[in-house]
Order: C-alpha cells, then sequence, then structure tokens
C-alpha cells in the first residue's frame, strides 16, 4: 500500500491481495503454510478476516460496498457458495449447485464472473454470468459449452471477458469479438480482456505475432460527454443510468442507444460509434420525462458541453405524468425498500421511501409530457 508516496506492508504473513475499492478498502486471501486460505480485508493497515466460521475461504472483488468469494465451509466437503451481493462480515450466500466465481462488482453491485457447470460423467462447461438484485444472467446466448468467462464491468456495466479463446465485450446484453474491433493485418489476436475503465479503455493479453502479449485496447469512436440534471433527485446522481438515442433528424427512431452511467457531478461520456453528422440527441432515465436536443452536431473528434434537465414523475415510464402515475404512486405510499408494496419508480426524490415528497414531485410536474 502506498501512502504520500511510502510503500505500507499491509500484511506480514502470506497473502495475495485481488481487489480494492473507491474508498480503498481492500480485499484478499491469507494463507500461513498448511493452513487453509481465509478471506480477508484491510481498511488501512488493519486486517479483518470475513469468514472465521469457514474452512477455507476466499476474497475475489470489492464494489458497492459488497464482497464477493468463495467459502468451503467443511474440509474436503466440496460445497463452494458465492458471496456476490451481501455485505460483510456474513457475505456466504448459496447460489446454485454449481460452482461459481465472481472477479468483478461494478460501482452498482452489479456482479460478473462464471458459472462452472460439472456435468457428471461428462464435459465441464464454463459460462459467463452476471449477477444483480436477486437474478443470475447469462451473458453468453450460445448456453452450455460455450466456454465463456466474465472478468471486467464498469460503471455504464460494460462487461468484458473471454469467449473460446477471444477477448469479448458485453453491452446490454449484445456480445461483441474484440479482435473485429481492430485493424486486420495487425498481427494481433485479442485472447482476454482482463479489465475496463469508466472510459471505455480496455485490458487484457493477446498475441502479436505468435507470441504472448499484455495490451491495452482504446475505443475508437467519437466521444459524447454532456451532463443531465436529474430533477428532484435528493441523493447524488452517481451511478444512475440514462439511455441516450442519436437519432435522424426529426426522427424517433434510434440510430444507436446506450446506456450510460452518471458520475456525482451528473456528467457522462460514452463512445459513439455512428460517423460523424448531425443527430438529434434524447435522453430518457427511470422516472423522469425525456429531453432530446435536435440538429446536434457530432465531429470526427464527438460532441461535449451537452446539459440536459430532466423533470421527475414519470413513474410508469411512459413519458408522460399523469393519474396512471398518481395511481401507482398511491399504491406505493408508505413503503421503502424492504415493504411489499415497494415501487422503486415511486420514490422519486430517492430518498429511499415513497412519501409525501414524492406526491409533491408529481403534483408539481402534473400534466407534463416528454419530449418525443
Amino acid at each position: 500500500m502506498i501512502v504520500n508516496g511510502a510503500v505500507v506492508q499491509l500484511s506480514t504473513s502470506v497473502g495475495r491481495v485481488t481487489d480494492l475499492d473507491d474508498n480503498g478498502v481492500v480485499v484478499g486471501t491469507m494463507g500461513i503454510g498448511a493452513q487453509p486460505d481465509y478471506a480477508v480485508e484491510w481498511v488501512g493497515t488493519t486486517m479483518t478476516q470475513l469468514c472465521p466460521t469457514a474452512w477455507l475461504s476466499t476474497a475475489t472483488a470489492i464494489g458497492a460496498g459488497k464482497i464477493a468469494g468463495s467459502v468451503e465451509m467443511n474440509a474436503g466437503s466440496g460445497v463452494w457458495f458465492f458471496g456476490g451481493d451481501v455485505s460483510h462480515p456474513n457475505f456466504i450466500m448459496t447460489l446454485d449447485p454449481f460452482y461459481d466465481t465472481i472477479s468483478a462488482i461494478s460501482p452498482d453491485g452489479t456482479a460478473v464472473g462464471w458459472q462452472e457447470d460439472r456435468i457428471v460423467g461428462g464435459p465441464t462447461y464454463w459460462n459467463a454470468v452476471s449477477y444483480a438484485n436477486g437474478t443470475l444472467t447469462f451473458l453468453d446466448p450460445t448456453g452450455a459449452g460455450a466456454a465463456s468467462w466474465a472478468n471486467g464491468i464498469n460503471r455504464s456495466e460494460v462487461v468484458v471477458g473471454e469467449k473460446q479463446g477471444h477477448a469479448t465485450r458485453w453491452i446490454n446484453g449484445q456480445q461483441a469479438d474484440l479482435n473485429n474491433l481492430i485493424p486486420t493485418g495487425s498481427g494481433w489476436t485479442l485472447v482476454e480482456a482482463k479489465a475496463i475503465n469508466d472510459s471505455g479503455v480496455i485490458v487484457g493479453m493477446g498475441t502479436l505475432n505468435g507470441v504472448s502479449r499484455p495490451f491495452i485496447l482504446t475505443p475508437v469512436g467519437r466521444l459524447v460527454t454532456g451532463t443531465v440534471d436529474l430533477q428532484n433527485l435528493a441523493t447524488s446522481p452517481a451511478g444512475w443510468q440514462v439511455t441516450i438515442d442519436l437519432r435522424t433528424p426529426a426522427s424517433t427512431v434510434p440510430l444507436e442507444s446506450d446506456v450510460v452511467a452518471l458520475d456525482p457531478n451528473g456528467a457522462f461520456s460514452y463512445y459513439a460509434s455512428l460517423p460523424a453528422g448531425v443527430y438529434d440527441l434524447s435522453v430518457k432515465a427511470a422516472h423522469w420525462l425525456r429531453r432530446t436536443l435536435p440538429g446536434q452536431t457530432v465531429s470526427d473528434a464527438g460532441i461535449s458541453g451537452l446539459a440536459l434537465t430532466l423533470l421527475d414523475g414519470d413513474v410508469n415510464g411512459d413519458n408522460s405524468i399523469s393519474l396512471a402515475d398518481f395511481g401507482l404512486l398511491r399504491a406505493a405510499y408508505g413503503s421503502t425498500p424492504a415493504s411489499p408494496n415497494w415501487n422503486a419508480n415511486a420514490d422519486l426524490n430517492g430518498d429511499g421511501t415513497v412519501g409525501l415528497a414524492d406526491f409533491g414531485i408529481l403534483r408539481a410536474h402534473f400534466g407534463q409530457q416528454g419530449d418525443p
């Protein structure tokens, strides 16, 4: 660990670190001699064992206050558990009877990794997966036998990994071989993508003229940057997702649609793949009305300085604020995320409860219609 230019030793025992979060909390795995490995975290230089009751445990990733790892409760039991969506210290959670590995967690808490499917008397399959809000999603649509792994995820939920020896990227369920995104005849074969940052830059391993080499891949496209003001949001906009469409002027049909996460200042940046030209740019988010900026010139370098303010109150997402939204908000009134009638889209100010403040927002914007 480096503090003010000095290297600080985290532990005097044998071990390894695997990940850290934006607050500087580090996770890893320790082991001494023949002693089984155990998962740990460091806050500063203070180390805490995460799963003291387990015979063996590992910590592989941390993000959004959540830690992922594997746990074997009894020596030789061969029973492993997945902890990708619960906070420590009790971060053990059975996902399914398969062997699961989580390699990364996004700032919003989506975990990615792979599922190992061992068929008795048959082959072993590895399938890239994501896990969010209690739901496991197979990223590779070809399913069993695909041999795919997910290694990294960024704030915009773009996932990178490997499929059958080719570095791969997944965006909103769309799978792309990264080798198709580089010039032909370059001599490169991109084998495995290991990580991706919020600017879309990818690092990994490949071969150059048949020799194994690390790579860094910078997206080619037009950089689109700006800010979105999610009106009436009482919390930080960090991690909130907006959908940005580029359209032919005066058309409502997207030529390209991207889901982008905002930073704490409401800023966004992404690479658009469309050629330079004039487009209408349209933005929509959860329970906010759509806002469209007509006639935006996107140069070869891109476009910057975009600023949009979205009106709040569209509980049902139909781009208008009406009695239908009022009915949904009323049905969720008084609820919190633990309530059976909870509706996240009715929590208009994002304070974790549906109350009078949310009714006030809807009333102020009642009858408003979003841009087409």
